[in-house]
């Protein structure tokens, strides 16, 4: 992941750590991906910088693949992101032993 900021992304932060092909890696909720993304739909919410500096750098397929819409992306477009980001990687928990 090219940023290091905070939890802005929650459980899918353990991919900029995970060796590579590691398919052990799965995020598991109640309410889905996202974090801070997911709980902050307040109106205006958004990226305090440039967007692409939010995106993982661990694929450049999903670089390539992802244009943000906006410099400073707001929250439903972020929270798309992440969403993309689990299915493509397939990084959704189907048993509770799978979670990390």
């Amino acid at each position: 992941m090219q940023s290091s900021s905070g939890g802005h992304f929650g459980p899918l932060s353990a991919l900029s750590s995970a060796p590579a092909g590691n398919a052990g890696a799965r995020v598991r909720g109640r309410h889905g991906v996202g974090g801070t993304w997911y709980w902050n739909r307040y109106p205006g919410a958004r990226f305090d910088s440039e967007s692409y500096s939010y995106s993982y750098s661990f694929s450049q397929e999903l670089l390539d693949e992802w244009d943000w819409s906006e410099h400073f992306a707001p929250q439903p477009e972020t929270l798309r992101y992440l969403n993309h980001v689990a299915d493509k990687f397939d990084l959704r928990a189907t048993s509770s032993s799978a979670a990390v």
